[in-house]
This record gives C-alpha cells, sequence and structure tokens, in this order.
C-alpha cells in the first residue's frame, strides 16, 4: 500500500473538518454536576449519580440514585428520600451523606475518580 502524500492527508483532515462543523451536537449523557445541594429534585433527573452515605459507626455504602428512583418512585424528591436513609448494619441514620459523581470518587488511587462531589447532610 502506498504512503499517502502531506497534500492527500491535509485534504482528509479538511474534508473531517467540513463533516464535523455540519454535525449536529451530541448530547451530554448526564446532566451537568450540580453545585448546591438538589434536595427538591426529583430521582429521575438525578439518576446519572451516586449518594456515598457514611456512618459513625464506620460503615460506608454508595447507593445509585436510579436504583432509589425505580424503587421508591422516579418523582419523588431527594431530600425525601435521604430522611429514611439508615445504616445496614446498626441502623442508625448517616452521619454524613454526600452527592458524588460515581463510587470510585475519593478512593484512593482510583484511576476514574472524577472529584466531584457535593454534600448533602452532615450529623
Amino acid at each position: 500500500m502506498a504512503e499517502r502524500t502531506l497534500e492527500e492527508k491535509r485534504a482528509e483532515a479538511a474534508r473531517l473538518r467540513e463533516i464535523m462543523r455540519h454535525a449536529p451536537p451530541i448530547p451530554d449523557p448526564a446532566p451537568p454536576f450540580p453545585v448546591e445541594p438538589p434536595l427538591d429534585v426529583a430521582l429521575y433527573k438525578l439518576a446519572a449519580w451516586w449518594v456515598e452515605a457514611r456512618c459513625s459507626c464506620g460503615h460506608v455504602a454508595f447507593l445509585p440514585l436510579r436504583r432509589m428512583a425505580a424503587e421508591r418512585g422516579w418523582n419523588t424528591p431527594l431530600g425525601e428520600v435521604l430522611l429514611r436513609l439508615r445504616c445496614a448494619r446498626c441502623q442508625a441514620r448517616p452521619a454524613a451523606l454526600d452527592l458524588v459523581a460515581s463510587p470510585s470518587d475519593g478512593a484512593v488511587g482510583s484511576p476514574g475518580a472524577t472529584r466531584r462531589r457535593v454534600m448533602l447532610a452532615a450529623g
């Protein structure tokens, strides 16, 4: 197979730029991460993220909001669901709740961590 010339490479790059210029925008798979606690927002709007629940007994759990929405109602506000959370170990209310982009956020050495986190409640 013959090596492409510099002229052919430039023509191909120009053709791809023209295609991209006319392409429709690709929608974001997840809405923008909130900067303030979205306690009055329906769970279906937050389904892309997770709640990190930390208890005073030392237990830490990551709860997918998509599953919470399926179990408790898609239109249920996040704040209403958080009031009912209990530790699976000791049955106490969580000491702290954070909204995180993924369970790997904050994990030491995790390559997929995005460090997006919003404090929802602190005990």
